[in-house]
């Protein structure tokens, strides 16, 4: 639904064997602070294939990707309880922690 809704979402699908494996949402982030940015949204890879090297080579195509489109970072978000996401993206994968987030509920 986001991907028709947001002009600049892309949405990237990991198919093996004739069914979805992982997935990967992005948009660009363009903000006066930052290099020419692709943002990762979304990023989830079936949790019975996790640990198989699924994930890594699906990012690292994503990069290559964002790479060829020009992009110079990639960044995202996780959760605080998300530990085994976090050890995946910083040691497998090369990010850094840099910043925290930051959200606020303004429903009426």
């Amino acid at each position: 639904q986001l991907a028709t809704q947001t002009q600049h979402y892309k949405l990237f699908a990991y198919e093996n064997e004739g069914s979805y494996k992982a997935a990967c949402g992005v948009m660009p982030f363009n903000v006066l602070y930052h290099n020419h940015c692709l943002y990762i949204c979304d990023f989830v890879v079936d949790e019975t294939l996790r640990g198989k090297g699924i994930g890594q080579a699906f990012l690292k195509k994503i990069q290559i990707w964002a790479k060829n489109q020009g992009y110079e970072e990639l960044e995202l978000s996780s959760s605080f309880f998300r530990t085994q996401a976090h050890e995946f993206y910083i040691q497998k994968m090369g990010f850094e922690k840099s910043g925290f987030v930051f959200k606020k509920n303004i429903k009426l």
